[in-house]
């Protein structure tokens, strides 16, 4: 009888030898090893088991802090930052522009300004001066000053330049006096609609030198019977203007779509 139960005793062991680690680790109460997303080894590798993490909530997404191609309608998370022409980076706000006192601060710093919303300025002599270089994307949205004033909308003058886009096709300025530049400025125009309710829609000043203004689209127009003029081209001296497409229209009642004047 001591013989048999010494055989059993030694067939238990050498089957419980036979066992692989995993299904001993197991029995021992200790994580079985799994292959988790991300793992590169083999089903049963052998070495530190990755398992998933109980109750772990995935990391939150890192900032976006790209400057190139960085743009506001990717919809990324943290600070959009822009580069500028010297090198030093711009931090435009993350959900676009959408105040009057959200574009003054976006227009001073430079760079790129999305606007995510329309935008009423109540204040009718209201002015932005622009002394750097900003693209304006419409975006579909309008920038509407109201009240007579003869206050420009935006002045660009000392190295200023100004270009206007449009990405959704939708986008105005109205105002009276919209555009006006003085010198050392450009104004480039590639989409959105500009409207006058008094006075030239875009005008450069009598005594401006180094004025440069191209028109590849969009439209410049006036209100019916409120001004001479829909683009006044004056200036002194060195000031160029390429129109390539985009419309010049003036209403019924008004002299002219465009006057030329001075010595440029």
């Amino acid at each position: 009888m001591k013989k048999k139960i010494i055989a059993i005793a030694l067939a238990l062991c050498m089957v419980t030898s036979l066992l692989p680690a995993t299904v001993l680790a197991a029995s021992e109460g200790e994580p079985q090893c799994t292959v988790t997303e991300g793992c590169t080894l083999s089903n049963g590798h052998e070495g530190e088991c990755v398992l998933p993490e109980e109750g772990g909530e995935p990391d939150a997404p890192a900032a976006c802090t790209k400057t190139e191609g960085c743009t506001l309608a990717e919809g990324h998370e943290g600070e959009c930052v822009l580069p500028k022409e010297n090198g030093e980076p711009v931090v435009t706000m993350l959900d676009g522009v959408n105040t009057p006192e959200e574009l003054e601060t976006a227009l001073a710093a430079g760079g790129t300004v999305v606007l995510s919303g329309n935008i009423t300025i109540d204040n009718a002599s209201k002015s932005f001066t622009i002394q750097n270089a900003v693209t304006l994307d419409l975006n579909g949205f309008s920038i509407t000053r109201s009240g007579d004033s003869s206050s420009k909308l935006f002045a660009i003058k000392n190295n200023g330049s100004l270009t206007l886009n449009d990405s959704k096709g939708t986008g105005t300025v109205n105002s009276t006096y919209p555009v006006q530049l003085y010198s050392n400025a450009t104004f480039i125009m590639n989409g959105g609609t500009i409207t006058s309710s008094h006075g030239a829609a875009l005008d450069i000043y009598t005594s401006a030198v180094n004025v440069k203004v191209e028109i590849n689209g969009g439209s410049v127009t006036v209100a019916q019977g409120n001004s001479d003029n829909v683009f006044g081209i004056r200036g002194k001296e060195n000031v160029k203007v390429d129109i390539k497409g985009g419309d010049i229209l003036g209403a019924g009642s008004n002299r002219l779509a465009m006057y030329v004047s001075g010595d440029t």
